[in-house]
Order: C-alpha cells, then sequence, then structure tokens
C-alpha cells in the first residue's frame, strides 16, 4: 500500500471546529470534512496551475487538476487526526474508487508528486505518525535485478526485456543524465509510456535517437521523487 500526504494540508485545506480557516491553536473540526477550501486566483491564476501546465503540458494538466481534487476530497473525508492523506492499495486501488483510468491516475499521481510541482509526497509512515514537516529523505536507491524488472513491467501489461533494460542503465552508471536514478519503476513505466521496445531502444517519433532517448531520461529521473516544493 502507498500513502500519499496533500503538502501544506493544514494550512491550505484544514477546517476549525466553527467552519473557518484553521490556524495553529484552533481544534479542527472533529468529523470528515463537508466542504474543502481551494484558494481563489480568478483571471491571475496562480502559481500553482503555471507549474501545473509546465509539468502536465497544455492537454494533460485539467485532468490531472480535476483528479487532485478528487484527491483532496478523499483526504478530507477522514477524521481530523488523519486528514490529508490518501492510500493506494491493491485490494482498493485509488482508479477504481474514482472509477477513472488507471493510466491518468498514475499520471496524476506521478505530476502531483513531481518537486516541479510538490502537491504531494509519498509518506514513508502512517497518517498517525506523520506531520505536516518537511517530507523526508529519499530512500537509498537499489539497483534492480532483470527478473525484479522483468516481473514489474509484466505487471503493468508491458513487455520487457529486464536485461536490456538493467544492461542500459548501468552501462551509464545507474544516472539519468547526471542524476542519479531515485525510482527504476518510473524509469520502466516511462519506457512503457516511450513504447520502448522489449530490445531497449525507442519506438517514439525518431526511432533510437539521442534526443528522444535524453527526452525519456528526463522524465524518468523525475518521475516518483518525493521532495516537495515550497
Amino acid at each position: 500500500m502507498t500513502t500519499y500526504r496533500i503538502v501544506g494540508w493544514e494550512q491550505r485545506y484544514e477546517v476549525s471546529a466553527k467552519g473557518r480557516d484553521w490556524t495553529p491553536g484552533e481544534p479542527k473540526r472533529l468529523g470528515p470534512l463537508q466542504y474543502v477550501r481551494l484558494k481563489v486566483h480568478g483571471r491571475s491564476q496562480g502559481v500553482g496551475w503555471r507549474k501545473l501546465l509546465a509539468v502536465a503540458g497544455l492537454h494533460e494538466a485539467p485532468t490531472v487538476f480535476g483528479i487532485f481534487c478528487k484527491l483532496l476530497e478523499m483526504a478530507a473525508d477522514a477524521p481530523r487526526d488523519k486528514r490529508g492523506f490518501i492510500e493506494d492499495s491493491t485490494e482498493t486501488p485509488l482508479a477504481f474508487v474514482l472509477g477513472l483510468d488507471p493510466a491518468d491516475v498514475q499520471k496524476a499521481l506521478d505530476v502531483c508528486c513531481d518537486p516541479r510541482v510538490g502537491w504531494m509526497v509519498i509518506e514513508t509512515g502512517s497518517p498517525a505518525q506523520a506531520t505536516e514537516g518537511p517530507a523526508p529523505s529519499p530512500k537509498r536507491f537499489k539497483q534492480p535485478i532483470p527478473q525484479e524488472v522483468a516481473a514489474y513491467a509484466a505487471s503493468i501489461h508491458f513487455d520487457l526485456d529486464g536485461q536490456a533494460f538493467c544492461d542500459h542503465y548501468a552501462a551509464k552508471g545507474w544516472v539519468i543524465g547526471t542524476t542519479p536514478m531515485q525510482d527504476w519503476k518510473a524509469a520502466v513505466r516511462t519506457w512503457k509510456r516511450g513504447k520502448h521496445n522489449d530490445s531497449g531502444t525507442t519506438t517514439a517519433k525518431t526511432p533510437g535517437s539521442a534526443k528522444n532517448q535524453r527526452s525519456l531520461d528526463f522524465a524518468g529521473a523525475h518521475e516518483g521523487v518525493t521532495i516537495a516544493d515550497d
């Protein structure tokens, strides 16, 4: 099970027992919230929206934002000591709860957790133990073995040669560009979206082009990163 934390939940979305914006020292509303606060930017929009456009793209941003709003509702539907968290499990996947395409939901989660957007982070502790403090340091990267890669790829319906994947990144020193890899599963998902074949070359746009490979590598480097951006 993966637990996601909404960054800045208390400051941005929490409600006091009196139904007003929550401030430190005030009691929070005891039961699940009946509404979620969203700052109104009007025609000027806001920095967060512009960051979303830059990361998700013009066509994907509205979908990601809509899913994020639904996730806020889910995070609000909890007692006061557990609000601000969303759990995604194999038994009850978020995509099933929302009735949406799993690929769309995963895309929204990836974008919201991207440090350039910083709306969510993956939480390592339980909601009862977690705080609104800085996000925990990312875990130390462990290089996968080909069997792990192939098994994970199969679980997301992607025919990938695990040995080719490992050889590709081993030759680079397990870095993407100049950035050390942090999440190999995110890289596999990036290969899937980029339509790599099982030999490790890409079939998207210009086959095997260095430019396209760099683009895919850049996406893989940033997907799944859990450091919040103020």
